[in-house]
């Protein structure tokens, strides 16, 4: 019987000590894994809020004890220097911080938390985010400030939706939540809401906010403009840069896209098209523009005739090596379905076997990371999965990366793919 109720009290023990560091475990509260990001961690808190809120849980006389545990977990974790500090420490590495000792009603998780967290298109920026990817970076961006307590910033919202589809891939529409970041906020100089500013540049947004003006103030920044003006000396330079061997920017091996017309009020209508496309493919493909009817010599001499609207070609290479592609650019069109049959046109990655990606293997690992040499990019598919052809459009272009695809129903176990990715990683 001793040793019963001993081996019983050890069991409580060990029960109690488990509930203990199951209660600390702030992930767990939150049901996300130690590598979840900030905006996994807002969708689970939010979802967990909604659930757990004691306006939800009137007959638990711990629902008010437990929910600020929960919101404790969420501020801890969203905070990039709490969370390290918990990772290394534990809750006893914060004893100074008194983050999430209070909370919110249910309504303002439901109806103002997080506008645009579950909006794919628009990237909700932290402190970290946004010195990580906004400052000093030259990718365009365009940025709302935002507090959920703002009426104006919730009828913004579905505008800003529509613009984040409107310009997906010509520019990085972000969000800030300055409850969240109010260290952020304040260090960008916010004083109102909703506040809408442009980077690189940091312009702020002062018309108003109709559909139109938002896209028409941040396409008309973009660095990349509407094409680069294709006239008969470029192309007489080409030529002669071409028949002498030189090697000349002009003689690039990117490929070119590449808007006529005859009409310049046709081309009115596709201006902001072309520049959404010159932006989507701004690094890997020239885009340009030739006017006709101001140069009808160079569209002679690149075959092209008169149309009625504005017509785009796709060139593998240099224009004057033809090639052409005629690719279909009507005006209810958007520039990402143009992008996407461009992308259609891109050379394939190629296609290598187990032999070739067991040699392969061999020769990454082999090479000593001090020796300078290209990367590897290698995409692992399936016969029955569509081959990302943005994979394409980021590498067939890259004088950094070696590209291949490989196929995962040629005879390669799960087992073997995990170990030689896992040794090329190590090695890497």
């Amino acid at each position: 019987m001793g040793l019963l109720k001993f081996n019983v009290g050890l069991y409580c023990v060990a029960f109690l000590i488990f509930v203990v560091i199951a209660e600390e475990d702030f992930y767990s509260l939150l049901n996300v894994d130690k590598s979840a990001t900030t905006q996994d961690i807002r969708k689970a808190f939010k979802k967990t809020a909604l659930k757990m809120h004691p306006d939800k849980n009137l007959e638990d006389p711990d629902a008010d004890s437990k929910f600020i545990r929960i919101n404790r977990a969420y501020e801890v974790l969203k905070d990039e220097e709490l969370r390290k500090k918990y990772d290394q420490f534990g809750e006893e590495g914060l004893e100074n911080s008194q983050s999430g000792r209070g909370y919110h009603s249910w309504t303002y998780y439901r109806d103002n938390f997080g506008i645009y967290d579950d909006d794919p298109e628009i990237i909700t920026l932290s402190k970290t985010d946004f010195d990580a990817s906004v400052s000093g970076s030259d990718t365009p961006w365009f940025i709302n400030f935002y507090h959920p307590m703002c009426s104006h910033c919730h009828t913004l919202a579905p505008d800003w939706r529509w613009l984040s589809i409107e310009l997906q891939g010509v520019v990085r529409i972000g969000a800030v939540n300055c409850d969240d970041e109010y260290v952020l906020c304040s260090q960008q100089g916010i004083r109102g809401y909703p506040s809408l500013i442009a980077y690189p540049g940091k312009e702020r947004f002062h018309m108003e906010k109709t559909r139109e003006n938002l896209a028409a103030f941040i396409v008309e920044r973009l660095p990349t403009g509407h094409g680069i003006p294709v006239t008969t000396g470029m192309l007489y330079n080409m030529r002669r840069l071409h028949g002498a061997g030189e090697q000349h920017a002009l003689l690039s091996n990117k490929p070119w896209l590449l808007a006529s017309y005859f009409d310049p009020e046709q081309y009115r209508d596709f201006k902001r098209t072309l520049t959404k496309l010159a932006a989507i493919f701004s690094g890997v493909m020239s885009v340009g523009r030739v006017d006709c009817s101001a140069d009808p010599a160079a569209c002679k001499s690149l075959n092209i005739t008169e149309g009625s609207s504005v017509m785009l070609r796709y060139y593998p290479g240099p224009l004057v090596l033809g090639g052409a592609h005629t690719v279909t650019a009507d005006d209810d069109r958007s520039a990402q379905d143009i992008a996407k049959e461009v992308l259609s046109l891109l050379p394939p990655l190629p296609l290598i076997d187990n032999d070739q990606f067991t040699k392969l293997h061999s020769e990454i690992v082999s090479k000593s990371s001090e020796q300078e040499h290209a990367g590897w990019l290698v995409q692992f598919s399936s016969e029955n999965d569509d081959v990302d052809d943005e994979v394409c459009f980021d590498t067939s272009f890259s004088d950094s990366l070696n590209c291949y695809r490989v196929s995962v129903d040629q005879g390669f176990s799960d087992f073997e793919l995990f170990s030689l990715c896992l040794e090329i990683s190590l090695k890497n």
